[in-house]
């Protein structure tokens, strides 16, 4: 069933990786549009905006705290990428259920779940290079 997705991409259900045809789950199949292309070079001149402020007003250890900043949020959203919940009972739960799912839907949800976190992944390594390069030429120069 066709919808809106991130930044009013429209997608598709039978949208794979590559536009293979693969079915994926309705929240992760998006295609670009014209909006989509205004939004990023504003999205991209902000990145480097605060990538520079950063540089000119605490100079490397700011960049340094920046990639910190990023790491703990990345972290803590990857701790929490089944769902945050006060309740330990909800997690047993959730485990539970993911016993009782056949290969397919466990193949399925994993799947699901590597897609969805393949930006985290691509803001870890932003965050492990603005720390390294922060820091290490903070105490380098």
């Amino acid at each position: 069933m066709p919808g809106i997705g991130f930044f009013g991409a429209a997608r598709s259900r039978r949208d794979g990786p590559a536009g293979r045809g693969r079915p994926l789950p309705a929240c992760c199949a998006m295609r670009f549009t014209k909006w989509d292309y205004l939004v990023f070079p504003v999205l991209a001149a902000l990145a480097i905006g605060v990538f520079y402020a950063a540089l000119r007003l605490l100079g490397f250890f700011g960049l340094g705290l920046l990639g910190l900043v990023i790491a703990f949020v990345t972290v803590r959203m990857d701790l929490e990428r089944d769902g945050h919940s006060p309740e330990p009972t909800v997690l047993v739960e959730q485990a539970r259920a993911r016993e009782r799912m056949t290969r397919a839907e466990k193949a399925a949800f994993r799947s699901a779940q590597q897609w969805r976190l393949r930006p985290l992944f691509v803001a870890q390594i932003v965050a492990t290079g603005c720390i390294i390069l922060g820091f290490g030429l903070h105490f380098l120069l």
